[in-house]
């Protein structure tokens, strides 16, 4: 009982990050290549 509050914390958490990196990466992601990719998760750390 004591766990499903942080675990349901995590899957928030996650599933808002998974929506945020989308939305920011919605339309720089159709320019970047494969190898530019790493581009888009550093926007997203600068985020959080």
């Amino acid at each position: 009982m004591g766990m499903s509050t942080p675990v349901a914390a995590l899957l928030g958490i996650l599933l808002i990050g998974g929506l945020t990196m989308i939305v920011i990466g919605s339309a720089p992601i159709h320019q970047l290549s494969t190898g530019q990719s790493t581009s888009l998760w550093t926007t997203v750390d600068n985020w959080f």
